[in-house]
């Protein structure tokens, strides 16, 4: 599957390039830290089947990790969801050129609770 982005002419802009490699990082970001909290609930799950108290004691700076984990997921999910419109809707602009308004996707960006969210009309 051909995952680039590219001008009516073909060739790739470097907005394109930069917003791919924006979206990559985030991408490989989000999988970092997805990964460590699987690793992280293992640990919570093995420390709290041996009823030790040390290891008990252990899990609560274990969730406060996943906690904030998982909170830098979410706010990478929103950054990425952003990128991700900033360079669609440039690629939308210089791809519909031409076209007429019934053949355009119109789009509208509502905030809820600090994260954009993309409705399609």
């Amino acid at each position: 599957m051909d995952t680039t982005a590219r001008s009516e002419s073909g060739d790739m802009t470097s907005v394109d390039r930069k917003g791919l490699a924006a979206l990559q990082q985030s991408f490989n970001q989000v999988q970092f830290l997805l990964e460590h909290n699987r690793l992280l609930i293992k640990e919570i799950n093995r420390n709290h089947r041996s009823r030790i108290p040390e290891n008990l004691s252990r899990n609560t700076a274990l969730i406060n990790e996943l906690n904030g984990n998982i909170n830098r997921v979410l706010c990478l999910y929103a950054n990425l969801s952003t990128a991700f419109l900033k360079t669609f809707e440039f690629s939308s602009d210089v791809n519909t050129a031409g076209t007429s308004k019934t053949d355009k996707v119109m789009l509208k960006s509502a905030t809820v609770q600090g994260l954009k969210r993309v409705r399609f009309l």
